[in-house]
């Protein structure tokens, strides 16, 4: 398995980078879905992001608590702590 370090990329404006794995862009992806089933009045604004950012899990995630954030809309516990380990990661920017 190839570790975080060697997926981690230092960009020239020196932001960085970690390409997910295939199966971390599913658990993104399954992220999503179950904050859908948590939050069915907040479904249509998932699916809409969703199709605003053309489906990449990463930006997927990373808007959605962006919009979370700016409409002041509470993020699940569950789902905080989901997408907490992919930040920690440095998948997820916010």
């Amino acid at each position: 398995m190839i570790g975080v370090e060697d997926r981690r990329e230092v960009m020239s404006d020196g932001s960085v980078y970690v390409e997910p794995t295939p199966e971390e862009e599913k658990d993104m992806e399954d992220i999503a879905v179950r904050w859908k089933e948590l939050v069915p009045d907040f479904a249509k604004d998932v699916d809409a992001i969703r199709m605003e950012v053309h489906g990449e899990p990463t930006t997927v995630l990373e808007a959605l608590l962006g919009y979370c954030y700016w409409h002041n809309v509470e993020v699940p516990q569950e789902i905080r702590d989901r997408c907490q380990h992919y930040i920690d990661l440095e998948i997820l920017e916010i």
